[in-house]
């Protein structure tokens, strides 16, 4: 298949002295299949919240009252909205040069949680479901003869639909940017939370297993029950009771 040819593939960095500074020196998530004609589109875009599901198209903002560092999420500091309230949708929207040529444009997403729909230029493209995986959209019958492409992306997620709980006290690399579903303000409140969540899960006796799907903190979640450099939260002793406890799928002495 031949793709479009594109003049700049690479991006161009600010300073690292510069306090918006945003590290894209690794852009590409897969580099191994890195093509020679790419771009990435990470950096500045218009962001919105629309906590009351009003908007359900592009057409339906007149002004965006917000900017977004991407690809850093809108809880973080790194972003520009430092926001960690709970945001049931989420709108983001941006331009670019529409590369030369007479290929297929590709636009690839690492991941986009929970729930996207995608609009290229106010033409609806798709819908995909699914936080942790990525997806490739050929939004070439949607280009015009502008020469700009404009892609407008709007992210659902139920904000109270717990997917860890997050710790990360200030003596932690990156703590100010960290994130997470549900917060605590303390270890001993971390060990409650999470003993009280397992406790719940191994009583339902309809459940033939879990599984927790963030041990460990990364980048800029702190929803593990391990640090970064995989260290416990809380002593792994306690970390098996609670994972342990309750009278139904395990219980301290077998599973």
């Amino acid at each position: 298949m031949k793709l479009l040819h594109l003049e700049n593939p690479e991006v161009k960095l600010a300073s690292k002295t510069d306090s918006n500074f945003v590290d894209l020196t690794a852009a590409h998530p897969r580099p191994l299949l890195k093509r020679s004609h790419w771009q990435t589109l990470n950096g500045q875009w218009k962001f919105a919240f629309d906590d009351q599901g009003k908007c359900i198209e592009p057409s339906d903002f007149s002004q965006w009252p917000h900017h977004i560092e991407v690809p850093y999420a809108p809880e973080s500091t790194k972003s520009g909205i430092n926001d960690r309230g709970f945001h049931p949708n989420c709108w983001y929207e941006r331009e670019f040069e529409t590369p030369p040529g007479n290929g297929r444009l590709l636009l690839h997403f690492g991941a986009v949680d929970y729930r996207a729909r995608v609009w290229v230029n106010d033409k609806y493209i798709a819908e995909h479901e699914g936080g942790h995986t990525s997806f490739s959209l050929d939004i070439t019958h949607a280009l015009n003869d502008s020469g700009t492409t404009k892609v407008t992306v709007w992210a659902q997620d139920d904000p109270h639909d717990l997917g860890g709980i997050a710790y990360a006290p200030l003596d932690q690399p990156n703590a100010d940017q960290a994130w997470g579903y549900e917060n605590c303000s303390n270890i001993s409140e971390l060990q409650m939370k999470y003993a009280a969540l397992l406790e719940t899960v191994n009583d339902i006796e309809l459940f033939s297993g879990f599984c927790y799907t963030q041990l460990t903190d990364t980048f800029q979640e702190a929803n593990g029950l391990l640090y970064g450099d995989r260290t416990p939260k809380f002593p792994i002793e306690a970390i098996r009771a609670a994972t342990l406890s309750g009278q139904g799928l395990c219980t301290p002495t077998s599973c």
